[in-house]
């Protein structure tokens, strides 16, 4: 019965209109912010590291307009994953440097494409997904029952955990020159990955990338789609050319440069409400309080 009544919610959800979607969403990051939510604390923390020479207003308007936009990334994201392909496509207000992500795809080489916690990722995942085999890694939800719902919208990939099993199945796809997409601003478990700063500030960041990289040598590129009114702007970037490099720091610092380069273009959207300063070489979490 719970399942059925969570399955029942989010397609009721998917048939509202993305104004409306997005409207809930807006109200929502208005009640995260009057009632200094654990997200809005968080977001606020996470600014003030990032952008130290930012005023706290300018910082506290900036958490608002985050929250807001992550807001309506929950909310729209039904419909992204339950409307039709002609509804996507309306959607789809531009895309900038697809020729980039098409010459990509047709080198011959796996694509490896990393799509960082920005905007609305489901939806370049979908996007890409219509062109190429791909292979994703996630980490099931904690409510049991929305695991097959987000199967059954994210069709166009292959759902492997993110685990050993599932890092062999993303290496396997891209020896056969398939896609593989990776979220990759989330902390790793220990031993995973290596300190390398992020706005200056050193993160806890995954090698994963380093060794599939070096394991594969696919093509590397950044996806991205930017919440617009009335739909998104989708778009590919090649990141920092050093994150091929052999040295796993030298990889590091790129993959976190390349998705600072991605946030200057709408800061906003980045979800900042994350703890991604949580761990830290030789100190303690900078969330006291949060």
């Amino acid at each position: 019965m719970r399942a059925k009544l969570i399955q029942a919610l989010v397609l009721l959800m998917s048939r509202l209109p993305l104004s409306v979607s997005r409207a809930f969403g807006a109200l929502t990051g208005w009640c995260c912010k009057l009632g200094s939510s654990r997200g809005y604390k968080v977001t606020l923390k996470n600014l003030e590291i990032a952008f130290p020479n930012l005023s706290l207003e300018n910082r506290k308007k900036l958490a608002h307009e985050s929250l807001c936009q992550s807001a309506q990334m929950l909310f729209e994201t039904p419909a992204v994953w339950f409307r039709d392909d002609a509804w996507r496509q309306r959607k789809t207000l531009s895309v900038t440097n697809e020729e980039t992500y098409l010459a990509a795809r047709d080198a011959g080489r796996g694509v490896l494409l990393l799509v960082p916690h920005f905007g609305n990722w489901e939806m370049i995942g979908l996007h890409v997904g219509s062109f190429m085999k791909t292979t994703a890694m996630y980490a099931p939800p904690k409510i049991v029952e929305l695991d097959s719902v987000m199967r059954s919208g994210r069709f166009v990939a292959d759902m492997v955990p993110a685990n050993v099993k599932g890092v062999a199945s993303v290496m396997k796809a891209l020896k056969r020159g398939e896609m593989t997409f990776i979220l990759p601003d989330q902390s790793p478990a220990d031993g995973g990955g290596i300190f390398a700063p992020f706005y200056g500030r050193p993160v806890y960041t995954m090698t994963l990338i380093q060794k599939l990289v070096k394991k594969t040598n696919p093509v590397v590129l950044i996806a991205y789609a930017i919440r617009r009114r009335g739909g998104f702007d989708l778009g590919y970037m090649e990141p920092d050319p050093e994150i091929y490099d052999e040295n796993d720091e030298t990889a590091a610092v790129a993959l976190n440069r390349s998705i600072e380069h991605l946030i200057e273009k709408a800061p906003s959207q980045y979800q900042w409400e994350y703890k991604r300063y949580r761990k830290r070489p030789g100190g303690k979490s900078p969330y006291v309080g949060c």
